[in-house]
């Protein structure tokens, strides 16, 4: 297991790289982000097509929102010390995702609109973990009446055996992500 740091430009150069990956064999008319990450990566993709955005949060997203005043210690320590304790958390999350339950995503009317009208769907997330957010965001893009073909991309899949396996990911099983909006997040 390992953790790359994205600053901005290298976090564009990604983008532009998955959307490569993508582009080979699938071309959306529709790119549906997942909040809050995989909204900042499907920004970057495909500009010309349209885009739509669902929100799911998952429980240890909110821990680390009153856990703040962490953060700003951690963006102080040698950075070896906040990569340990994001593979600790990473190796933590694949025990307990195990146990967790299924999360359940709603699409605002207007996302179910766009989907309607969609016959390619990319969903877009920064990372596939252990695939609990992906397949609630799946299942109800599939929920919605009509036939299409709906893909999944993200910069990275962490686990081997996750839920959801990616479609297209820039890296796979063992690298944890940094990303520009991370709460650890090291500006240089």
């Amino acid at each position: 297991m390992r953790v790359v740091t994205l600053n901005d430009r290298d976090f564009h150069t990604a983008c532009s790289v998955l959307e490569k990956l993508v582009s080979r064999d699938y071309t959306p008319d529709l790119v549906l982000g997942i909040a809050s990450g995989g909204e900042f990566v499907a920004s970057l993709l495909f500009e010309d097509v349209p885009h739509s955005s669902v929100s799911m949060h998952r429980p240890s997203t909110a821990d680390k929102e009153d856990a703040s005043i962490i953060f700003r210690v951690l963006r102080r320590s040698p950075r070896f010390v906040s990569d340990a304790l994001r593979m600790a958390e990473a190796c933590v999350l694949r025990v307990t995702s195990l146990w967790r339950r299924s999360q359940r995503a709603v699409l605002t009317p207007s996302a179910r609109e766009a989907v309607e009208r969609a016959r390619r769907v990319l969903v877009v997330d920064d990372a596939v973990d252990s695939g609990v957010t992906m397949r609630s965001v799946l299942d109800a893009v599939c929920a919605v009446p009509g036939e299409r073909d709906v893909r999944t991309a993200v910069i990275t899949q962490t686990t081997a055996r996750p839920k959801v396996k990616a479609d297209y990911a820039m890296f796979r099983d063992g690298v944890l992500i940094r990303f520009p909006w991370s709460k650890d997040f090291y500006r240089l």
